[in-house]
């Protein structure tokens, strides 16, 4: 094996290339590979998790959206706020996530 040759194991993940922000709580955003955006409505994660509050509360923060380390997530505050692409999958298949799934509550 080549070391410089990534290690997948299941599905490889998908590679946010840009984001922004659109009104109320939804983010446009594009995937590497591909040049279309997909929107995303953030709103049931914002809501329901106390992480994301700032974002909720200060839509100036909320604008600031980029993309988080090599394409893995979306992010504000330089990471200090983040939603995985996992979680974005998520919320476009119209779930609420994970840890809703194994009962965690916050």
């Amino acid at each position: 094996m080549d070391v410089d040759q990534p290690v997948v194991v299941g599905r490889r993940l998908p590679v946010v290339s840009d984001v922004r922000a659109l009104e109320p709580f939804r983010v446009a955003v594009t995937w590497e590979g591909t040049a279309s955006e997909q929107l995303v409505d953030l709103e049931p994660m914002l809501e329901r998790f106390a992480l994301y509050a700032p974002l909720r509360e200060n839509a100036a923060l909320f604008a600031g959206v980029a993309v988080g380390p090599y394409g893995s997530s979306i992010e504000w505050s330089d990471g200090a706020i983040d939603v995985s692409v996992t979680a974005l999958e998520y919320l476009i298949a119209g779930c609420e996530g994970p840890s809703t799934a194994a009962g965690i509550e916050t």
